[in-house]
């Protein structure tokens, strides 16, 4: 279960308290820091969150920070994963290199689209970490290609992101459905999914 996180210590000190104690141990809680901490804050935090239970967090702070990341790797149960700030191969190995990562979690816009993703993902392949797809909150064309690219690539095993569940509509003739927490991998050409042109012409911007 993915929370966002990264405005302020306590605060996410005390949404995990929360939430831990509604799921029990039902799930895992994974707070998203958008890289919001400097190292000197990212580190005390973590250790806090590992004694409570926490065992994902996603960029607490800036990937560069290597002695913080390995020092919570080391001193807490915690597994870090990483999406901001890479997205070239090179960057990829610099990260992997430092060992500060035990996920990563590449985007197509960032890195460049579903090649670029692949690219990424044979990297850390190399290094044995797992990748986990990246979401924004996505329409259904993006939904595809990061779902096709999950299913193709056998080292996206994890729970990958998605915020489709938060949509009330979408812009492809037939929405994805979840099946037990799960979406089906859509089966026609390309993508697999096909644009409905009179919801592009209800929802387009006005310039």
């Amino acid at each position: 279960m993915k929370t966002k996180a990264g405005n302020d210590s306590e605060e996410d000190l005390r949404i995990a308290k929360a939430v831990l104690k509604e799921i029990g141990d039902e799930a895992f809680i994974r707070p998203d820091a958008n890289c919001g901490y400097g190292p000197e804050e990212a580190l005390p935090l973590l250790k806090k969150l590992s004694d409570l239970g926490v065992r994902y967090y996603e960029d607490p702070c800036a990937w560069k920070h290597t002695e913080a990341l390995n020092e919570i790797r080391s001193e807490t149960d915690i597994k870090i994963l990483i999406n901001m700030g890479f997205r070239t191969p090179t960057e990829v190995r610099q990260i992997l290199n430092s060992e500060t990562a035990d996920f990563l979690m590449p985007d197509t816009p960032v890195s460049g689209g579903i090649h670029k993703v692949a690219e990424l993902t044979r990297v850390a392949t190399a290094w044995n970490i797992p990748c986990l797809m990246h979401c924004s909150h996505d329409l259904g064309l993006k939904t595809a290609a990061i779902t096709q690219i999950a299913a193709g690539i056998p080292n996206f095993s994890g729970p990958n992101d998605t915020c489709y569940h938060g949509l009330i509509d979408d812009i492809i003739t037939q929405p994805f459905q979840f099946e037990d927490g799960k979406l089906r991998v859509p089966e026609g050409p390309g993508l697999g999914v096909e644009v409905d042109e009179h919801k592009l012409e209800k929802y387009k911007v006005s310039s």
